[in-house]
């Protein structure tokens, strides 16, 4: 993963201590992002993509920050819309969610989702449309799916943090560097359905200077530390259960690395550009990039920002991608 080129002479601008921190500016803060998310392994490659708004919504002092998520796309798996009976279902459920407020502590990592009352009742209605509109065994299955994760605040709260989209970009970043803008610290990431997320040790580093888009670069360098084999991994322990069984059975081999672009007075997420590799095969990629542009940046870049390269109205044959993946997130 390539950083942008630095020609830049200019220094990123830290707060105390050298900590970037997030500056909300009044009267509010909104975002327009393009969300790709691609799912790879030697078997198969899938995609889903849309579009989403993430905004500020306000302070609870000394405790959080809530931000609303919304997706304003259509869901495109594969560059096209769902068709299939199970990909629709999918689909549909999973509305009911948005729009999504959630509670971010002052790092910018999520503790938890602030209006699950109205997400269930959202659902109390969604249901009885899925119902009437769809029969059979399936339909029955995903509200029986979905009832058991919506009417447990708990199991909801889980199943949003392992979304890739929360896991990225509501993560920790806004803290202390020390002097030389570099720390390492541990952290999971919800790699394999309901799997407990895989610990990473991760080398965090700011970078000094500018790139040519005016943008301040946050890079990210982990190694798995999990001592879950990648078997473990994919048959959903919690535990190193091939250890015990065979002593020479090796920890998963992981490696995860990321590029965040921050806008340089306000510190907001410009873009992500993160990747996992599990065992050289399984490989998982999130690109985040704004699809609506402050005129400021425009300026600062001589109108030479990349937006979003987010395309969405292509057409190809998929398999039945959405319906599994809301099914490890919500089984």
């Amino acid at each position: 993963m390539g950083a942008v080129d630095s020609g830049s002479n200019k220094r990123a601008i830290f707060s105390d201590k050298f900590s970037l921190l997030l500056e909300l500016v009044p009267p509010n803060f909104s975002k327009s992002y393009g969300y790709l998310l691609t799912i790879k392994n030697a078997a198969q490659e899938n995609t889903i993509k849309y579009e989403v708004d993430i905004a500020y919504v306000k302070t609870i002092p000394e405790k959080a920050r809530l931000f609303s998520i919304n997706k304003s796309s259509k869901t495109y798996l594969n560059d096209t819309e769902p068709d299939l009976l199970v990909d629709k279902m999918a689909n549909e459920a999973g509305s009911v969610l948005y729009p999504l407020i959630i509670e971010v502590d002052f790092n910018g990592r999520f503790l938890t989702v602030h209006n699950y009352k109205e997400i269930l009742e959202r659902w109390k209605t969604k249901r009885v449309e899925i119902k009437n509109y769809y029969t059979g065994d399936q339909a029955e299955k995903y509200c029986e799916l979905m009832d058991q994760t919506i009417t447990s605040e708990n199991l909801l709260n889980w199943s949003v943090q392992k979304d890739f989209l929360i896991a990225t970009y509501f993560t920790a970043i806004y803290k202390s560097y020390t002097p030389s803008l570099k720390i390492e610290e541990e952290a999971a990431y919800p790699l394999v359905g309901k799997s407990l997320p895989v610990t990473f040790s991760i080398i965090q580093q700011v970078q000094e200077y500018l790139n040519d888009l005016d943008a301040i670069e946050l890079h990210h360098a982990g190694v798995a530390i999990d001592e879950r084999s990648i078997n473990d991994i994919e048959q959903e322990q919690n535990f190193a259960l091939s250890k015990s069984i065979d002593p020479e059975s090796k920890p998963v081999d992981g490696k995860y690395t990321a590029r965040y672009m921050l806008h340089a007075q306000t510190k907001a997420i410009r873009s992500i550009d993160a990747e996992w590799i599990l065992n050289k095969e399984q490989i998982i990629r999130v690109s985040l990039h704004e699809t609506v542009v402050d005129a400021e940046v425009l300026l600062a870049t001589n109108n030479n920002y990349p937006t979003s390269i987010i395309i969405l109205d292509k057409e190809h044959e998929r398999p039945n991608i959405l319906g599994n993946i809301w099914k490890s997130l919500f089984g």
